[in-house]
């Protein structure tokens, strides 16, 4: 019996000193090491630099010729949020090109603590490069089940059109028109999560979501090189 309970405060010890270090870390890149982080496409480059916009190092996702995919990073920090209480969410980006693919989009995905479905998912478009911006991005909407047939990334399969998928428009600061995107400059984004619960149209909302999935997104075409830095969540 005793030999079971110290394997079990070993264990217990292991899980909580990797939680720790993905939460000491998380937003950051510190060390040269992407610890808690995952990448979502490994034809991309990823790699740390010391361009960083809060502490030493950074994380430079970048790309060429590549055609129809979807880099990008994620964490999955498994944090309850309380749906009554603002979810404060910030990060830093800066973009080394003029021409940045399709769009890059930072994203959160949840669920009712103890069910596995609906899972809500949260897109928030930083840029969009082109010439066919869709009205979501033009006319800066924020909306719940985002379904027009005539607009939708299509090729995209991130984005499910459906009543549980919340998309938003952030990236004013970053481009002012089609092809205007300002380049090597760090731009800091912050907003609320619970400002989507006050949107027409929102799905039944459980008192708590466990957050479980966090990420940026970018769906390329051609080219893309873009750095991010300083992510963070806060519940208040």
């Amino acid at each position: 019996m005793r030999k079971i309970l110290i394997f079990l405060f070993i264990l217990l010890t292991l899980i909580f000193s990797k939680e720790c270090e993905i939460l000491n870390i998380y937003g950051s890149f510190e060390e040269g090491k992407l610890t808690g982080w995952e990448k979502i496409d490994g034809r991309c480059e990823y790699k740390i630099v010391e361009d960083a916009r809060d502490g030493k190092y950074a994380l430079n996702i970048s790309a060429k010729e590549a055609k129809y995919f979807s880099p990008g990073i994620k964490i999955n920090p498994d944090i309850i949020w309380d749906t009554k209480k603002s979810l404060k969410v910030s990060f830093s980006i800066k973009f080394l090109q003029r021409y940045n693919g399709y769009f890059v989009s930072f994203y959160l995905k949840g669920k009712p603590i103890e069910k596995e479905k609906p899972v809500y998912r949260f897109y928030y478009f930083i840029i969009h490069s082109g010439e066919k911006e869709f009205n979501l991005i033009k006319e800066a909407k924020k909306v719940w089940g985002w379904d027009n047939e005539k607009e939708r990334l299509n090729a995209f399969e991130g984005i499910i059109p459906n009543n549980y998928t919340f998309l938003s428009w952030i990236g004013k600061n970053v481009q002012t028109g089609s092809w205007d995107l300002k380049q090597n400059i760090w731009f800091d984004f912050e907003f609320d999560l619970k400002d989507s619960l006050n949107i027409e149209g929102k799905p039944e909302i459980p008192e708590k979501i466990e957050i479980f999935e966090v990420g940026f997104l970018n769906y390329i075409y051609d080219t893309t090189n873009w750095i991010v830095d300083n992510v963070k969540l806060k519940e208040e």
